[in-house]
């Protein structure tokens, strides 16, 4: 049983407490949030204010059983940018209580997970907790597939990526966040599909987007851009690859593909 301590627990018997988060980033960023009216300082961290929803159920067992709980937060501040660039990726997340009236004696954690997938809905950022026992299992070593195993552009790829890139000019919107269209593109359909376009000018500029589909003239981004887009914004895109035939029809990397195309699937009859 979890020992909390005297001053935590005459405030849990008055009902005088509040639910603490602390993300800490893996570049030693730390971001501390509380569901107090007002900042709270204990454990080294200042706990600010804020509007969101902390509640969700967390439970914690013994053994090496994996906890994954999901929870809906609404962080002021946070970049829409930096989630998508991966910045918040395999981020600690603490959970904890404290007495707001004392809180430097008055706290305790309760639950440490890593922080996993995220999505966005109307209300904020719905988090995904995994468990830290998770890794427990996950695969230990390389794997097998009919797919290419690399990253488009690492080293074991071997494509010269930024070197694939080209100038793109908005010259009409169909959706303003999810839907443009240049004419002066004629790419065969999916070329650009799972590319990465990043804003040069625009309301937008400096970042960075998905593209989930294109057809010639024709994109559409996996997620909606910050800023509602505009006729004669400018952008550099860079191809997607489907980890398939691609890699020979696309980028002629033939020698770097990474897959076993003839792997026999489990349904295979022997």
């Amino acid at each position: 049983m979890k020992q909390f301590p005297a001053a935590l627990e005459a405030a849990l018997e008055a009902g005088r407490i509040c639910r603490i988060v602390r993300v800490t980033l893996t570049d030693s960023t730390v971001l501390a949030y509380c569901n107090h009216d007002k900042p709270l300082t204990l454990d080294g961290s200042t706990f600010q204010p804020m509007p969101g929803d902390l509640a969700g159920s967390a439970v914690q067992r013994v053994g090496t059983s994996v906890d994954n709980q999901v929870f809906n937060l609404t962080w002021d501040g946070t970049e829409e940018q930096d989630l998508i660039d991966g910045r918040y990726d395999d981020a600690r997340v603490e959970l904890g209580v404290a007495g707001w009236e004392d809180p430097t004696n008055a706290w305790a954690w309760l639950h440490v997970y890593d922080l996993g997938k995220l999505a966005w809905n109307r209300d904020g950022i719905q988090v995904d907790l995994m468990g830290t026992m998770r890794i427990l299992g996950q695969p230990i070593g390389g794997s097998f597939s009919p797919r290419c195993r690399n990253i488009l552009g690492d080293a074991l790829c071997g494509v010269n990526l930024p070197g694939t890139a080209v100038g793109v000019t908005v010259t009409a919107v169909s959706q303003e966040r999810m839907e443009f269209s240049d004419s002066g593109r004629s790419e065969p359909e999916h070329w650009y599909s799972d590319g990465r376009i990043t804003w040069t000018s625009g309301a937008n500029s400096g970042h960075t987007y998905t593209v989930e589909y294109s057809n010639g003239p024709n994109f559409t981004l996996q997620l909606p851009t910050r800023r509602p887009m505009a006729v004669g914004d400018t952008a550099q895109m860079t191809p997607g690859c489907n980890h398939g035939d691609d890699c020979r029809h696309k980028f002629g990397n033939t020698p770097n593909f990474n897959g076993w195309p003839f792997l026999r699937g489990e349904t295979t009859v022997q």
